[in-house]
């Protein structure tokens, strides 16, 4: 495969023989379906996949309160509502859309945790780490200019 995504998530599949239950399948093809899309987009004439509105609870939601965690342009990880999370706080199989400058240079700006700074600490497993689609709509410098 060329995308290292589509791979990390087939990498997840457990051997064959061994237990898998349902929903752990059907966890694993959601998370299967999200990194298509994020490798190849949405179909056309499909709309983009609706788990993201179902995370957010609410219709017509922004990517950021759709993915439920987002990594704002200063690197904090936070939640959809802006509370700084840990590594522990997202669940497997996530999408966390990244406000950084892209592409991410992680020494330079690397992720904020609540509780541990800049350390670098392994996401849950499946979580897809992807660059936001949708301009950043928290307060805060952005690029040097003062956004609101």
């Amino acid at each position: 495969m060329k995308d290292a995504l589509l791979c990390a998530v087939v990498a997840k599949l457990p051997e064959p023989g061994t237990p898998f239950p349902a929903a752990a399948r059907e966890a694993w093809f959601d998370m299967m379906r999200k990194a298509v899309e994020v490798a190849y987009g949405p179909c056309e004439g499909r709309p983009r996949l609706p788990a993201a509105d179902a995370v957010a609870g609410t219709p017509g939601a922004s990517s950021a309160a759709a993915a439920g965690f987002v990594i704002a342009p200063d690197g904090a990880a936070a939640d959809r509502h802006g509370r700084p999370v840990d590594p522990g706080d997202i669940p497997p199989g996530a999408v966390i859309d990244d406000y950084r400058p892209q592409p991410v240079d992680p020494e330079y700006n690397p992720i904020m945790w609540k509780s541990a700074g800049a350390a670098k600490l392994p996401l849950p497993p499946g979580v897809v780490l992807q660059p936001a689609r949708t301009p950043w709509r928290g307060g805060g410098m952005v690029n040097g200019e003062v956004t609101t």
